[in-house]
């Protein structure tokens, strides 16, 4: 796999951000019910939802707006996007070259994605694709992936560990500050206080224990 990080400038949400530019998205899901329907689930966090909403109501990339739970600060929402503005989203061009997005968040400054290709071919594809369709992206680091979608079992994590360990990663929970607490991710991961510390504590020690050369790797669940 190549591993590519790279911000996308893109009219999807540019309105919005311009109108309440301190906010941040942190993208889950899209879905594409039909040809026609386009929609994204997706965290927003930061001090100016009402700025947020009033930025959505007036952008002409979306059609419709759903509120769909709140967690502490931050919000999670169905956005659905305007046919012009879906016929230009990269969403079906990736999964169309069989790559993944590992993370991909939205700010003022553009989309920032990391996103596993297949092979160079597929890199090539995708590139192909922005050029045609005029969208700016500027790679900051592109790197090769050794190994397969199970190589984390070599790092001895259990799925669950591993599941919530990439969660809490992407989520912000080893950010300086923390961008959620542990409540919110066990609430989030829809498990309890204890059995979300419990499974970061181990994850983090199996870790540990391979980054030291430690022989013991068993993973407990």
């Amino acid at each position: 796999m190549i591993l590519v990080e790279f911000t996308l400038q893109h009219p999807i949400l540019h309105a919005t951000f311009q109108a309440a530019p301190q906010m941040r998205l942190i993208w889950e899901q899209s879905h594409r019910p039909s040809d026609d329907v386009h929609r994204i689930i997706a965290w927003v966090e930061g001090e100016d939802m009402v700025g947020f909403e009033d930025g959505l109501d007036g952008d002409p990339s979306v059609t419709d707006y759903r509120r769909e739970t709140e967690a502490g600060s931050r919000r999670l929402y169905q956005l659905t996007l305007s046919q012009e503005n879906a016929d230009l989203s990269v969403y079906p061009a990736l999964m169309e070259e069989s790559s993944i997005i590992q993370r991909l968040t939205a700010t003022n400054e553009g989309w920032q994605f990391q996103v596993a290709f297949p092979d160079r071919e597929a890199l090539d594809g995708f590139r192909t694709f922005c050029d045609e369709h005029d969208l700016r992206y500027e790679v900051t680091r592109i790197y090769e992936e050794q190994g397969g979608p199970d190589d984390h079992q070599g790092y001895g994590l259990t799925d669950k560990q591993r599941d919530l360990l990439e969660m809490a990663t992407r989520e912000g929970y080893f950010d300086v500050p923390r961008r959620i607490g542990l409540e919110e991710l066990a609430a989030e991961a829809n498990i309890s206080h204890q059995a979300a510390s419990e499974l970061l504590r181990r994850a983090q020690a199996a870790l540990n224990r391979r980054a030291l050369g430690f022989e013991d790797d068993s993973a407990d669940e």
